[in-house]
């Protein structure tokens, strides 16, 4: 009875802090930053080999020191120092990966105290995030800021991937555990379900809120203009790519409700959120410290302090909008480029032309796996180009191929494409995209598909 109880109060106490920091400027928001920076690398320097290093390599001050006194850290970097970046020293990445292939474990707690959450986002880099009981409920606790007032269990659909362990999933999950179930009912409908199903499903739920993939939302509410589905959701809310100007004014005419968009990823949890009656992305700078730069973004984690992230580089291009009318809010406003993936696009058994989203492509989990890239090579073919630790033996990176090739063939299976033939290549690393020069998750090598 302990640990709900537990994690209700940690739930109360992050919901009054996040309204607490609605009221403040922002010399006060960033005030307020610094001072759970410090603490955080005070943290760090007590519990972690890595950081203790990297404090004393720079001479860095705990006491005054700013973000930017920090080096950048990279995804590749997490993956080869995290046993001694973590702070518990009981937690090893070869002992999580085994925590996470194993279904059964999906809906425990790792060593009883950690949420385990994975992925690969649309850099096709794997990577492994534990979040604390109140750290989980810190970055979880900002979707409240957008969805509707409570009320007891509130009918909610996501629509996205489902495998265990990804950040989307374990969030949604987390309103069918403890006190959550007084408020929701979640239910889960997988993105490579064949659209007939889900919308049959979905009818039948009746979702008073609507959430998933930017582009799965789109479709269904193509489905709802059509009159194939006919639900009356009070709020939708999209997500995991970018959502076209089209693609609202389609979701908004068919819903007759506005979109929220969020911005999350598995680091971090909840990085932004449009905040009505507001359009644009405000940044969740609660816990988060970001410095937008051209090409990327450093982004600091204020609370995830098992595995502390100090000037995290991701990919993601944020452009502050400064000509926008100011809002009492502290935060600030922005538009977030991210790169545009290619589904993968094949003939089902009815010779019905079908996708897979490539978000369903981030979520494979096997030992000593570390990058991936599908290359589709015909209308039947696709190749997986397999990136393994460079200590992986030779039976372990054909296990782990197994793996993710039984994953893979799963997928194919639940969409109805049998005919897709998948073969591996095992590569010393992944190619660029010339045109670019940055990693693409997909790539069209055929030229009739």
């Amino acid at each position: 009875m302990l640990s709900p109880l537990l994690d209700a109060a940690h739930w109360l106490h992050a919901l009054y802090d996040h309204r607490r920091t609605l009221r403040m400027s922002r010399a006060e928001l960033e005030a307020m930053q610094l001072v759970k920076f410090r603490r955080l690398v005070k943290h760090a320097q007590a519990h972690s080999p890595y950081w203790q290093r990297v404090i004393a390599e720079h001479r860095i001050n705990p006491e005054s020191c700013v973000p930017t006194d920090f080096p950048v850290l990279t995804k590749k970097q997490i993956t080869d120092h995290f046993d001694e970046m973590v702070t518990d020293r009981r937690i090893t990445r070869a002992d999580l990966v085994r925590h996470a292939a194993d279904p059964k474990h999906a809906h425990e707690l790792y060593l009883g105290e950690y949420r385990v959450v994975h992925t690969s986002g649309t850099s096709g880099m794997s990577m492994y995030q534990l979040f604390s009981r109140r750290a989980w409920r810190r970055g979880a606790s900002l979707i409240t800021r957008v969805t509707p007032p409570f009320r007891f269990q509130m009918r909610v659909a996501y629509v996205a991937s489902t495998m265990a362990f990804t950040g989307g999933s374990s969030l949604m999950n987390a309103g069918n555990q403890g006190l959550n179930r007084l408020l929701f009912n979640v239910r889960m409908y997988d993105a490579c379900t064949p659209m007939p199903e889900t919308v049959q499903a979905l009818n039948e739920f009746q979702p008073q809120t609507l959430g998933g993939y930017s582009m799965i939302i789109q479709m269904l509410a193509e489905e709802q203009l059509r009159g194939a589905l006919n639900i009356r959701p009070l709020h939708v809310g999209v997500g995991g790519e970018a959502l076209t100007t089209t693609g609202r004014a389609m979701i908004e005419k068919a819903f007759g409700v506005p979109v929220h968009v969020t911005y999350a990823s598995t680091e971090h949890l909840y990085m932004g959120l449009s905040l009505p009656p507001d359009l644009s992305m405000h940044l969740m700078e609660d816990d988060l410290m970001f410095e937008l730069h051209e090409d990327h973004t450093c982004i600091t984690n204020l609370f995830g302090d098992t595995l502390p992230l100090i000037r995290h580089r991701m990919d993601d291009i944020l452009h502050e909008e400064t000509d926008l009318p100011p809002t009492h809010l502290p935060f600030r406003r922005v538009t977030v480029s991210g790169r545009m993936e290619n589904a993968l696009f094949y003939d089902n058994d009815e010779g019905v032309r079908d996708f897979v989203h490539p978000l369903m492509l981030t979520d494979f989990i096997a030992p000593s796996l570390i990058g991936w890239q599908a290359v589709v090579t015909g209308p039947t073919g696709l190749t997986l180009r397999l990136l393994f630790e460079e200590s992986a033996s030779a039976e372990t990176r054909a296990s782990s191929g197994a793996l993710v090739l039984a994953q893979m063939n799963r997928i194919f299976k639940t969409k109805r494409m049998t005919r897709v033939q998948v073969t591996l290549e095992v590569v010393e690393s992944l190619p660029v995209d010339p045109k670019t020069g940055k990693y693409r998750l997909v790539v069209n090598e055929s030229a009739t598909t």
